[in-house]
């Protein structure tokens, strides 16, 4: 997220500092105006698959529509250093997106924009890869505990990517245990992931430190 940096340093001031689900807002209304800088540049670049980054994006979007709300109110009334209204804070933003990301998708549109396609897919607000059995509801709800866990066990704030890999799948095709390779902050965690089917409707899932795979 572009402005996360500014969110980071408004946050290191004790009195302004969001509790867990304003903070969790505050990153979702973010990675909203990153994803609609990229829908907008890979548009303007030609990119073939618009029609379906433009519809992975409004997936994502519309079960989330009250906490990017409650994100930009937060933004605005906590950070004001990053724009006063809601037009200042999207020029910000769109000023950092361009000296930051913009080269990168104007250098080769087609794997850049295809990458974000597989972002906006997996649900996550990080890039997901590799191997799951997850759908995108259950993979979501791991992956709130997951970075917590991760960031218990290393100290990470902030992961930038995820790796995934089925382990062992169960027969019926019900549930898995997979594991989750969290990468950020120079480092890297691995957890192990079991997943099946609950009782009463849904999945249970447990989330465990595991020891990172030998090169």
């Amino acid at each position: 997220m572009l402005i996360v940096s500014s969110l980071a340093a408004a946050q290191d001031r004790p009195a302004a500092k969001p509790g867990y689900q304003e903070q969790v807002a505050l990153r979702t209304f973010t990675t909203s105006l990153m994803r609609e800088a990229i829908i907008a540049e890979c548009r303007a670049q030609g990119y073939a698959g618009i029609d379906r980054l433009q519809a992975a994006y409004a997936q994502w979007r519309a079960p989330r529509e009250v906490t990017i709300a409650t994100g930009q109110v937060a933004a605005l009334t906590r950070y004001p250093e990053l724009g006063g209204n809601a037009a200042a804070q999207r020029s910000n933003f769109r000023r950092q997106f361009d000296k930051n990301l913009k080269p990168g998708i104007e250098a080769d549109p087609g794997e850049a924009c295809s990458a974000a396609l597989s972002t906006f897919a997996s649900g996550l607000p990080i890039p997901f890869s590799g191997d799951t059995r997850t759908s995108q509801e259950l993979r979501f709800d791991i992956y709130k505990q997951a970075i917590v866990a991760g960031s218990a066990a290393n100290g990470c704030p902030e992961f930038d990517t995820i790796e995934s890999s089925v382990l062992e799948a169960s027969k019926t095709g019900t549930g898995a245990t997979e594991r989750w390779l969290l990468k950020g902050c120079d480092t890297q965690i691995a957890l192990t992931v079991k997943h099946q089917p609950a009782a009463n409707g849904g999945s249970d899932f447990v989330i465990s430190v595991a020891p990172a795979a030998q090169p």
